[in-house]
């Protein structure tokens, strides 16, 4: 299957990150359970087990000692633009809690 969806990324810091790749995934489902092992190694790692979709990348993440985030192309207006985050700038965190 062949997917010839693109997002631009626009880098203001690439000293800081070299590289930022991505990849356009279609018929994910946002709904669909953890595997009980992978819950429990990312429990036994530190992480709290969220949904599937994040306990993939925090697991790649684990695995390969990189970052991984998922986002949700639909919600993403523009492009995606690496930076460092601003003076006073807050971060809603999937718990809901903001983070500054």
């Amino acid at each position: 299957m062949e997917i010839g969806d693109s997002l631009q990324v626009k880098m203001n810091e690439p000293g800081a990150c070299p590289r930022y790749c991505g990849r356009v995934m279609r018929g994910v489902n946002p709904a669909a359970a953890t595997p009980s092992w992978m819950a429990r190694r990312l429990e036994r790692s530190g992480v709290r087990s969220l949904s599937a979709v994040v306990d993939i990348t925090n697991y790649v993440m684990l695995e390969w000692a990189s970052r991984c985030t998922p986002f949700d192309l639909a919600k993403i207006k523009g492009s995606i633009t690496v930076r460092y985050a601003r003076k006073g700038e807050e971060l809603l965190l999937l718990n809901d809690k903001n983070w500054r």
